[in-house]
């Protein structure tokens, strides 16, 4: 049985730890995978690159591309999910993994429902995110199981945010989550202040303006 942990070092697939995603590394362990190509190659206006798929149907394990070696996302299928797979506007049966991974999922070490903090469940309407270091795990709800969640009304569920009435719906399901999505986040740059403060008048900056000391105030009463 196949097992896959998120963790802060990278994505470890059986005993195989990967620090980045790439088609040929994941080959290695997964075998070579079925390639699917987009309609149209060519970019579109706004410079997106449509996206080629490795999947590899026997693993239930998907990854997005962009023509070459390097995957920017990983994705594994957990359940069925009918009502999803009628309402997407693409071939299913040939962009997706004809199989459902069998294996254990788990995000450091934990169950996904364990690894998802509470405050997140409680706000389960589509989607509920994890982190393990800067690897983001997102988990698409079972729109089949969890169905009522979506067709609830916004003012509804924001009434149960501060209860578990939301999570208990992902709770009680059988199989909650169809899918998940598997990314390395790059931690942003924070940019520290130097410490050091531009003096008017120095490094080419504007000269000091010339400070005029005002005479002394004169009592204007008269003296007895």
């Amino acid at each position: 049985m196949r097992s896959i942990d998120v963790t802060p070092a990278g994505v470890k697939i059986e005993d195989t730890l990967f620090e980045t995603l790439s088609v040929s590394a994941l080959a290695e362990v997964l075998g070579q995978p079925r390639i699917v190509p987009p309609d149209d190659h060519a970019p579109e206006a706004n410079g997106y690159v449509p996206s080629t798929l490795a999947i590899w149907d026997d693993a239930g394990i998907f990854a997005f591309t962009k023509g070459g070696d390097e995957a920017s996302e990983l994705e594994v299928r957990l359940s069925h999910d009918p009502v999803e797979e009628a309402r997407v506007k693409f071939d299913f049966a040939t962009m997706r993994p004809c199989q459902i991974f069998s294996g254990t999922f788990t995000v450091a070490g934990r169950k996904p429902l364990e690894a998802i903090p509470v405050k997140e469940l409680r706000k389960a309407y589509i989607m509920l995110e994890t982190n393990a270091g800067n690897w983001q795990t997102t988990f698409f709800l079972n729109d089949t199981a969890c169905g009522e969640l979506r067709e609830m009304e916004f003012l509804d569920r924001f009434a149960k945010l501060d209860t578990d009435e939301l999570a208990d719906v992902v709770r009680s399901a059988t199989h909650p989550f169809s899918q998940v999505s598997i990314r390395y986040e790059a931690p942003k740059v924070v940019r520290k202040p130097s410490g050091k403060v531009e003096t008017p008048g120095l490094r080419g900056g504007p000269p000091h303006p010339r400070i005029v000391p005002l005479p002394a105030r004169r009592d204007s009463g008269t003296d007895v």
